[in-house]
């Protein structure tokens, strides 16, 4: 380390740009004169994992790109240490996090703790940034807890838009329609192009739309519904193996349906398996007005709709790719 002080600042940089980020949060609390040098070097972090925990705690792990998971801390923290170190990952512009999850399985206990957490991220953020800053990160996922819909709202928003495109619940709390339609004002969700939700949704379909990747559920679906879905991954260009899956838990009417196309019904199965023939009672082929090297498959099950844009030699595997990305 006696050479470290009169190294030169290049040789420095591409030093701390191949530690992990634990080694680099290190270095830059226990040596001020390098501060500056970590904040100069942008991290890229595969995954964020928080878990509120009793006691005002939270456990929070990352997973770094090009390095094996790593738990950041290896006890649960209070909130506001784990959220510096949080915050500290955005220190450089550049920056970013691919996926941040919410998990909170002691919700029952404590069915407040994501909302007070939530909260206590837009503090932190508002008494040490300015009204500018927004966190680079790629996708939010929420499954286990309980969140108030300003909370979400309130959460979306400090995101980048420009960054941000994905967004898996398990539930939407927005549901009053004043809330509706200052999330639909927003930046961060005109640009999302993949909303999966898990539970059943009283909001209109089109709300959703244009997306890449739709997985919602309903009550039930009207016909003309079904076809504005069809007709708008039919006419607007998407990458291939985009997706729009669509469960109800009424049952879904393929002759109403078809009522609505301007294609007779024509079934056209891709696989040979009888169980997912079985289970799917219609598959309709659809050529693509933007396109000719891919057609949109779509599958039409009892209570189940799901249509993907595939390359025409590549049906099968198309298909289902990303149903669990």
């Amino acid at each position: 380390m006696e050479l470290w002080p009169i190294l030169p600042d290049t040789f420095k940089t591409s030093v701390v740009k191949k530690l992990d980020y634990k080694s680099r949060c290190r270095l830059r609390k226990c040596s001020k004169t390098e501060r500056s040098l970590v904040d100069s070097c942008p991290v890229f972090i595969k995954h964020v994992n928080f878990e509120p925990r009793v006691g005002n705690v939270i456990y929070f792990s990352i997973e770094e790109l090009g390095f094996p998971c790593e738990i950041l801390n290896d006890k649960a923290c209070n909130t506001q240490e784990v959220l510096q170190d949080f915050l500290l990952l955005f220190k450089n512009a550049k920056s970013k996090v691919t996926q941040l999850s919410i998990a909170h399985y002691n919700f029952q206990r404590q069915p407040d703790a994501v909302n007070d957490f939530i909260a206590f991220l837009l503090n932190e953020i508002g008494s040490q940034y300015p009204n500018s800053f927004k966190l680079k990160i790629q996708k939010l996922e929420f499954h286990w807890g309980e969140m108030k819909d300003t909370s979400l709202l309130s959460l979306l928003k400090i995101f980048d838009p420009k960054v941000f495109n994905a967004l898996h619940l398990r539930n939407f709390p927005i549901r009053t329609p004043v809330l509706i339609e200052e999330l639909l004002e927003t930046e961060q969700w005109k640009n999302l192009k993949d909303i999966q939700i898990q539970e059943k949704l009283a909001l209109p379909l089109n709300i959703f739309h244009p997306k890449n990747v739709l997985s919602v559920t309903f009550h039930s679906l009207r016909a003309d519904d079904a076809w504005n879905c069809i007709q708008n991954f039919q006419f607007k260009p998407r990458p291939f193996q985009s997706f729009f899956r669509i469960f109800t838990t009424t049952d879904l009417s393929l002759s109403e349906i078809f009522s609505q196309c301007n294609v007779p019904a024509k079934n056209e199965p891709i696989e040979k398996s009888h169980y997912l023939n079985d289970y799917f009672k219609h598959t309709q082929r659809f050529q693509l007005t933007w396109t000719q090297e891919c057609i949109l498959v779509v599958k039409i099950a009892k209570r189940q709709i799901k249509g993907t844009i595939c390359r025409k030699e590549f049906l099968v595997d198309d298909f289902d790719e990303l149903d669990d990305l």
